[in-house]
């Protein structure tokens, strides 16, 4: 009860000068530092990024992140008109379907050569893969994947690395 009294008489000088700024129309400083604090309190609030892991019996291991679908077996010959790989949906629980993928193709010694985004109309159950076959950037047949050189003509090897931008979630009734 003591503790309540003084907090009371400490604040009242406060809430005095608070009422007479607010009849001028003037912030006092008590009130501009806490406006202040609770805006950034607020911001930094919101900059946090969402949790990775939920850990409970009903979500997946992997809630809605970008490891929620992978691409295995990537595959360009020199003359190929296509470009072929595996999408995996590494959820337990949904189904993945319209995946958008940032592709960046670069040659061994780094340097970049292409980047596109494609988007891959599909439907992949919890766990499993699809084949997918997409045009290749490659219009002049003049670049193959580095793990399979050409045996007759000449080429220039490359690498791709994948983004997940985004995916759907199919709704089931």
């Amino acid at each position: 009860m003591r503790r309540l009294i003084a907090l009371i008489l400490l604040t009242m000088p406060l809430l005095a000068q608070a009422q007479s700024s607010a009849l001028t129309g003037r912030r006092s400083s008590v009130e501009t530092m806490l406006h202040k604090a609770s805006t950034t309190q607020t911001v930094d609030r919101n900059l946090l990024p969402p949790p990775q892991w939920v850990d409970t019996l009903y979500t997946p291991d992997i809630p809605f992140t970008s490891r929620a679908v992978s691409m295995h077996g990537y595959a360009k010959r020199l003359g190929d008109a296509r470009e072929s790989f595996i999408l995996r949906n590494e959820t337990h629980t949904y189904r993945i379907s319209r995946v958008v993928l940032k592709l960046v193709y670069s040659l061994e010694d780094g340097r970049e050569i292409y980047r596109r985004n494609e988007t891959i109309e599909c439907d992949i159950r919890p766990g499993e893969t699809q084949s997918i076959a997409i045009k290749s950037f490659d219009k002049d047949s003049r670049y193959y994947y580095f793990p399979t050189p050409p045996q007759r003509a000449k080429g220039v090897p490359y690498r791709v690395q994948y983004d997940v931008l985004r995916y759907d979630v199919v709704v089931e009734k």
